[in-house]
């Protein structure tokens, strides 16, 4: 009998020793992977990378977890006092572990999973510090095992102090923001070190419940629960009672929730990201809180944002209307009125009616149809001002008074024939009749996008997103830095970047290069007289004939360089291009940056009219080889790179090269002049100073561009479609390109304002009869100098005719000016040595 009993007790003993074995190695495995935290350095949270524009604006931010790290000796004590009296005023007093509070927790996760109810906490800071450092969020056993055993690491490796550094840093503020850092910055719009003691309670309020208590959702619970946090601070006596009393009286006022350039360039950042991802990696991007500073100018970004997204909005309007974004049946309508009532009403209680409207822009059609309730929680509030582009449902409409009413939420608004009347049924290749009353182009229950025309009465216009896309982009020519760009028409629509991911012919833009390379060689001048007359090659690639022409198909006969180029006349560049041959062109475009390996060009005289694809950034790069002396270097997207504690890990160098000398670069540019002077960029209307640029239109009317300058500043536009459609009718660079590109150098202008170019050293300048191309009379007073505008036309738009007789002072590389022939010849006038 007692050998049984010893034998039982053994047993029993073997299996305490098992079970405790077992049990101690599932907790090792548990615990195996816990976070390193053996000192305040192992701690490195995922930090928001921020980027910068030229004037420390923030513009982009790049992050896991929107964090900025603060040290604890940066807090005044009543940041650090609040926190505690919220979540654990005796947090120096205990040993980090509250073993009560974790069976209470425990018994309550039974009672939650067998009959429901409410979960609850009861941890002390040490745990709740550990909790937000392990990654899942599911509340388990294995993971309130992990917690207990994280905390009592965090609690015997480090000191009080550096646990509530960790746990200030590692708290989530609601709305993706997570330390008291960056939700001070957040919320306040200061740093942590400046809050106020009521500002500090409010922020100490959130984290038990960050949705629940987050005072820019639910500020009377957010007031409620600051209130019970500074009772708290007064009964723990970190604070009196009369400082907690006069707290409570301050109101919650919240900073603008927006930095204002904050989104202004999407395009700009992803290409930063792109870059530093490749050089850095992704981890250190988004974990280690970089600086990231750039060469944006704030200004002229906005500018362009504005000057494309009009541009391509007008556009489209040319190619008629695209239909509205979904229709809702009366049935549809009728189960939406009940919950359209109770959102309008939540969105206008307590702001002024007239100041706002609402937008249906993230409104989901399919569960507005099928769940409503569900739908409109995503209508939105918007800033009621002329030009706010919002959208919305038609709601009447009246043929006889031609007009149709659009429901903003706070007003009706009158949508009139005269603004929807370029509402053509779309067809870019040909004009379509005009609508003649309302319902030949919306129908009630339309969705639709309207623009704000005006407050009173108050009128909307009707607009559409559309099709065709392009880019736009500006250089500082002598720094290389992009100071803008833009790569589409809305980055939330379209995240693929025109400007630097896009492969685009550049048609007649390209044909500089090859007026340059000629110039270049010395195989022809400013004056050098080309034949504009029909011509047939054989294409051995594809075996067939080749007859270019013009886009009139009229030829014009004998005609200088000049006109050549400003009129845009194709058989000159072909001929220019024999004259110096394929090879030196390539040359002159692969220095340039735009043939590439990824970019190659064809071996064959189509590259006079701009056959080749190019990137959009890399072409107009290339174009400031004209106002920097012929030289060029890469563009500049990222200024500098600095870790958070001010160690720098990239810098920006750019080495330049010559692709011209400086005397041909300036021919070129007097050239060029001459296209905003004379030709095309006549069409563009205030802009004030010296400028040049070419227009540029690709086969089939594919691309339109617009590259031009001012002597500091480079900016080219490209429009087409994404799938390389024709842009139709009048779908040339002058019509589509060029006015975008003045809207926007309208406003450039005025941030750098222009100057005269410079003329470098071995410039001649003599005065041309344009017409022969040969020195002008000597007789002629300077004085009166006959630059004569030629007809505004170009290869793409307009009739050509003949050059009329005229004089020009023409610029020429020394010693290839032309030289009298015999008699009274013009002497050599030295009169613009000092620019142009």
């Amino acid at each position: 009998m007692v050998s049984l009993s010893k034998k039982v007790l053994w047993l029993l003993f073997a299996a305490l020793l098992f079970f405790v074995g077992v049990s101690l190695a599932v907790v090792q495995i548990i615990i195996h992977d816990l976070p390193k935290l053996d000192s305040v350095e192992d701690y490195k949270p995922p930090q928001v990378s921020r980027v910068f524009d030229a004037q420390g604006h923030l513009i982009g931010e790049f992050f896991l977890e929107k964090r900025i790290v603060i040290a604890l000796d940066d807090l005044p004590p009543h940041v650090k006092n609040a926190f505690l009296a919220a979540e654990d005023a005796d947090f120096y007093h205990h040993g980090g572990v509250d073993y009560l509070g974790i069976v209470r927790a425990i018994l309550n996760e039974f009672r939650y999973k067998l009959i429901g109810g409410q979960r609850i906490g009861g941890s002390t800071i040490t745990q709740q510090t550990a909790k937000t450092m392990l990654l899942s969020r599911q509340q388990t056993y294995t993971r309130k095992i992990k917690e207990i055993f994280l905390a009592k690491r965090i609690e015997d490796s480090l000191t009080k102090n550096e646990i509530l550094n960790l746990y200030l840093n590692q708290i989530y503020f609601g709305q993706g923001v997570y330390g008291i850092e960056e939700a001070a910055q957040t919320y306040y719009g200061v740093k942590a070190a400046k809050l106020t003691l009521a500002q500090a309670a409010t922020l100490a309020a959130i984290p038990k419940s960050p949705s629940k208590l987050n005072p820019r959702t639910n500020s009377e619970k957010a007031r409620a629960r600051r209130d019970y946090v500074l009772t708290r601070m007064a009964e723990t006596q970190f604070i009196t009672h009369a400082q907690a009393e006069t707290a409570k009286r301050e109101p919650i006022v919240l900073a603008n929730r927006t930095q204002p350039y904050l989104g202004q360039a999407p395009y700009y950042v992803e290409e930063v990201r792109r870059m530093l991802v490749a050089e850095l990696g992704e981890e250190r991007l988004f974990h280690d809180g970089l600086n990231i500073y750039t060469p944006v100018n704030a200004e002229l970004q906005i500018a362009a944002n504005r000057a494309l997204q009009e541009g391509l909005r007008t556009i489209g309007k040319g190619h008629g209307y695209l239909g509205a974004l979904a229709n809702f049946s009366p049935n549809e309508r009728r189960s939406m009125s009940e919950e359209l009532g109770k959102r309008r009403k939540a969105l206008f209680a307590g702001v002024p009616r007239q100041k706002y409207i609402w937008n249906w822009k993230n409104v989901d059609v399919a569960t507005a149809r099928s769940n409503p309730e569900d739908a409109m929680g995503a209508i939105r509030l918007e800033n009621l001002a002329i030009g706010q582009i919002v959208v919305s449902v038609v709601t009447s409409i009246s043929d006889n008074n031609k007009l149709a009413m659009v429901d903003l939420g706070s007003a009706s608004a009158q949508l009139p024939m005269q603004n929807m009347l370029w509402a053509r049924k779309y067809n870019p290749q040909a004009f379509t009749a005009a609508p003649k009353v309302p319902s030949d182009v919306l129908k009630v229950g339309d969705l639709i996008y309207v623009r704000v025309d005006k407050l009173a009465p108050f009128t909307v216009m009707l607009e559409q997103i559309p099709k065709v896309e392009g880019a736009i982009m500006a250089i500082n020519p002598h720094t290389h830095r992009v100071l803008a760009m833009v790569g589409g028409y809305d980055f939330a629509l379209s995240s693929f970047n025109r400007a630097t991911q896009a492969k685009r012919q550049p048609g007649s833009a390209f044909k500089p290069f090859v007026y340059a390379t000629a110039i270049e060689m010395h195989k022809a001048t400013p004056a050098s007289i080309l034949t504009d007359a029909p011509k047939v090659y054989f294409d051995a690639e594809h075996q067939e004939q080749w007859k270019p022409k013009n886009d009139t198909g009229k030829f014009l006969g004998d005609i200088t360089v000049r006109s050549c180029l400003i009129r845009s006349i194709n058989t000159c560049s072909i001929t220019l291009l024999e004259r110096v041959g394929i090879p030196a062109v390539h040359d002159i475009a692969r220095k340039a940056g735009m043939l590439t390996a990824k970019t190659p060009f064809p071996n064959d005289l189509s590259i006079a009219l701009g056959s080749a694809d190019i990137i959009p950034i890399s072409f107009v790069n290339a174009y400031t080889v004209f106002p920097n002396q012929g030289r060029v270097g890469a563009p500049v997207f990222i200024e500098k790179v600095q870790t958070h504690n001010g160690e720098v890990l990239l810098e920006a160098s750019v080495e330049e090269h010559d692709v011209l000398s400086p005397q041909g670069a300036f021919v070129m540019t007097t050239i060029l002049k001459g296209v905003m002077d004379r030709g095309p960029g006549r069409r563009v209307t205030g802009l004030s100073g010296p400028l040049a640029g070419k227009t540029g239109t690709s086969n089939q009317a594919r691309n339109a561009w617009f590259v031009g300058f001012s002597p500091d500043l480079v900016a080219g536009v490209y429009v087409g479609f994404d799938n390389n459609d024709s842009l139709g009718l009048r779908g040339y660079g002058a019509q589509n390109a060029l006015p975008i590109w003045g809207n926007f150098m309208r406003e450039a202008l005025k941030v750098i304002p222009p100057r005269e170019f410079d003329a470098p050293e071995g410039i001649t300048w003599r005065l041309i009869d344009e017409k022969t191309g040969m020195l002008a009379s000597s007789t002629l007073d300077p004085g009166q100098l006959a630059l004569q505008t030629p007809p505004d036309d170009e290869d793409e738009s307009a009739p050509q005719s003949a050059v009329k007789g005229g004089t020009i002072l023409e610029a020429f590389i020394a010693g290839t000016e032309p030289k009298p022939s015999s008699g009274p010849a013009a002497a050599p006038l030295d009169l613009f040595e000092g620019g142009l």
